[in-house]
């Protein structure tokens, strides 16, 4: 069996569409924060690292998170032999009677699989509740703090749906509210006020913009975008393709992310610090990575709202589009360079807390006017220019070729690279149609004027950047239960293992 029993478990579970999170052994507190996992079950990756750990040296219980994230699932929850055999006798009359039903120390757990999801509700003169939206419930082959060992009475193959809440009258259940929106999300959302925008792309805007403000990330905003209909330009590019659709999103809320951002003098600061940077070559094998990686420095700084700031390596690397080893020596360079400064060193759940430094003539790095790499949304490198794919240099080239025709020595000039590396990169360019040579001159496509979602599909990298993510959560939430197995201590929000809350 490849992996541990548990893991095997977990994704069996996962295939009835559950969210599956582990718990400390022989408790029913889960190890990692709920909060994430009450509307979208974890990932793949997510779950196969939280349920990474050798079962002969931690023994782990496994559960679920109630509600929207698991098919809309409730649990009745009876605390004595007596009220769970009344619960299931009741469900019985009402037609529900193929269930999962689990024994546990006292009573006995009843599955329920419903159009909605459901508050809960707490019948305590009847020794019963119903565990339901957001709340946490143990499954087999976890142990109860007792010692007792929860197991199947009956477990069918397949988890139907109760069509009607008013199947179980007797619970008189009640749907659970949607996860708080903004009262103007909720405006627009239903399709109101939309004609005060010039287009369906810039009511769509406004929709995430108001959704950032209220603190949501993107894959909330993706998840709410995929419920309603919005202004249907998301909707119509969904339907024909996913990603697409999904990589349009992601820029228009990384316009939202820089739009919403209040200005203030530390960032005017960092975005002058931004516009020398790029105007700048620089020069060397780990030039392009110091140049990615500082970018990437600056905008935690630029989203922190002041020269100190706090940025995990593995948050460099995504943004900067390297791997995590590459980012933290390239940050270490900076470091010796003087353009950052390391004030606290990383302490879980923390990550390294970071200082611009007042060298902002970029000395000691050579100092000379060029046109570098450019700007792009949110300092994101395309897919398709990552490492595998056309690599960083071609995409300076075409920065430096939007402003004039350049030959390959110059093109090595103005972004510090070598001459040979500068060709290598317009023979790739050539090959895709968007560089070509007239008089001993180079010209270039504009970026924007290039399909990147295309052109990722063609070099192999589309997705690269939320497989990157994901593998970097799971990394996350794979420390976050470590450190808990070795010290215990309080639940840990696995959206910020690894970095502060403020981020």
């Amino acid at each position: 069996m490849n992996g541990t029993p548990l893991q095997a478990i977990a994704a069996e579970y996962a295939a009835y569409e559950l969210s599956i999170l582990p718990a400390f052994h022989r408790s029913k507190v889960p190890m990692v924060s709920i909060t994430p996992y009450q509307y979208e079950p974890p990932t793949a990756p997510e779950r196969i690292a939280m349920f990474s750990f050798d079962s002969s040296k931690h023994s782990l219980n496994i559960g679920m998170v109630c509600g929207a994230a698991s098919n809309n699932s409730a649990v009745i929850d009876a605390e004595s032999k007596r009220a769970f055999e009344t619960q299931l006798r009741r469900c019985e009359q009402a037609g529900v009677s193929d269930r999962w039903i689990v024994e546990t120390w006292r009573g006995g757990h009843i599955h329920l699989n419903l159009p909605v999801a459901v508050k809960p509700k707490s019948f305590k003169g009847d020794e019963f509740e119903v565990r339901a939206q957001g709340q946490f419930v143990l499954l087999p082959p976890s142990v109860h703090p007792s010692g007792t060992q929860y197991t199947f009475v009956n477990r069918p193959p397949t988890l139907i749906n109760i069509p009607s809440l008013a199947q179980l009258d007797w619970l008189r259940l009640e749907p659970a509210p949607e996860k708080n929106l903004p009262l103007k999300a909720k405006y627009l959302l239903a399709g109101k006020g939309h004609k005060q925008y010039g287009t369906r792309s810039e009511f769509e805007q406004a929709i995430i913009s108001v959704l950032f403000n209220g603190g949501f990330c993107f894959d909330e905003v993706l998840a709410i975008f995929r419920t309603y209909p919005a202004a249907g330009k998301f909707r119509e590019m969904d339907a024909s393709d996913p990603k697409v659709a999904e990589a349009w999103l992601l820029r228009s809320f990384d316009r939202a992310r820089n739009w919403c951002a209040s200005d203030s003098p530390a960032r005017r600061r960092v975005r002058a610090i931004q516009a020398q940077a790029e105007g700048m070559p620089w020069p060397g094998r780990t030039g392009s990575a110091d140049t990615s990686v500082f970018l990437a420095h600056l905008n935690f700084a630029h989203r922190s709202g002041g020269d100190v700031y706090h940025a995990g390596c593995r948050d460099i690397a995504e943004i900067a589009g390297c791997g995590q080893r590459t980012a933290t020596k390239a940050s270490k360079r900076l470091r010796m360079a003087g353009l950052i400064k390391l004030v606290t060193p990383a302490s879980f759940p923390y990550a390294n807390r970071y200082q611009l430094t007042e060298n902002t003539k970029m000395d000691p790095l050579p100092h000379i006017s060029s046109y570098g790499m450019g700007s792009t949304s949110s300092f994101l490198l395309p897919e398709a220019f990552r490492k595998g794919g056309l690599g960083r240099s071609a995409f300076e080239v075409l920065k430096a070729l939007e402003i004039e025709p350049l030959r390959a020595k110059e093109l090595s000039s103005k972004t510090g690279r070598h001459v040979q590396t500068i060709r290598k990169s317009l023979h790739k360019l050539r090959g895709f149609g968007y560089a070509k040579k007239s008089r001993g001159k180079w010209y270039g496509t504009p970026v924007e004027r290039i399909d990147l979602v295309e052109l990722a599909k063609k070099v192999g990298m589309s997705g690269a950047r939320k497989r990157q993510r994901e593998q970097h959560k799971a990394d996350r939430l794979r420390r976050t239960i470590t450190m808990k197995l070795r010290q215990g201590g309080a639940e840990i929000d696995p959206r910020h293992a690894g970095h502060p809350r403020s981020l």
